[in-house]
């Protein structure tokens, strides 16, 4: 495994581009954001709400995400050539929102290849896709991954009465946390602050909005 962080040059032919689902572009910057490892976004196509979904970190995340993007429903996938558990990149996706970021595979090499440059093609539930190098003979390797069952999102439900708001899940949707947010774009989204209660099927939380506006959300605390 690489002991420190690496800088690899792009493919000649790799170009950076974005991809549009509906009304709203997705992409990646190499490099940059909180961490320096760069960062998955998104953007109106009329340029207007820009948000960063993810900011990537070397060892849990992969650094320098592929502007090789593809979508599926409400899914992302990609690759980062380099960082991840073995410092040789993975392939991940997450949710078009930014929630749900999971690595599906670490690239450990020389059993199964690194650098995965190629970005990845889908076909039903497998996902395909180049390392640059490793593998075998240390040549690289085209791969196929199993994908998981992506997680059925659970809905949060708001509930006004009396100048006061409740929110409340179901309690069988474990491992979630609720945050909030004052605004939506920039968001800037923290952990819930308040009390909330589990009461037989439901989870719920009660606020009194000290905002003319608030945005709330649920987050899968378990990496799905």
């Amino acid at each position: 495994m690489p002991s420190t962080k690496q800088k690899l040059a792009p493919p000649p032919d790799q170009r950076q581009y974005v991809i549009q689902a509906g009304n709203t572009l997705y992409g990646t910057a190499s490099a940059g954001g909180t961490n320096g490892d760069g960062t998955l976004f998104s953007v109106s196509a009329a340029g207007a709400n820009f948000t960063v979904l993810r900011d990537f970190a070397y060892t849990s995340d992969g650094e320098s995400p592929r502007p090789t993007l593809i979508v599926s429903g409400n899914t992302l996938y990609g690759t980062a050539p380099l960082g991840g558990s073995f410092g040789y990149g993975p392939a991940y996706r997450v949710r078009t929102d930014g929630t749900g970021f999971t690595n599906l595979h670490n690239f450990s090499s020389p059993t199964d290849g690194r650098y995965p440059y190629g970005g990845v093609v889908q076909s039903g539930n497998l996902l395909y896709g180049l390392a640059e190098s490793g593998g075998t003979g240390s040549k690289g390797a085209v791969y196929e991954l199993i994908l998981p069952p992506v997680p059925t999102p659970v809905s949060l439900n708001v509930t006004p009465s009396g100048g006061m708001l409740t929110l409340s899940w179901p309690s069988t949707a474990g491992g979630y946390g609720l945050q909030q947010s004052a605004v939506l774009s920039p968001a800037s989204w923290s952990t819930y602050a308040g009390t909330l209660t589990t009461n037989g099927a439901t989870i719920s939380g009660t606020i009194t909005p000290a905002a003319a506006r608030a945005f709330f959300r649920l987050v899968n605390t378990n990496g799905q």
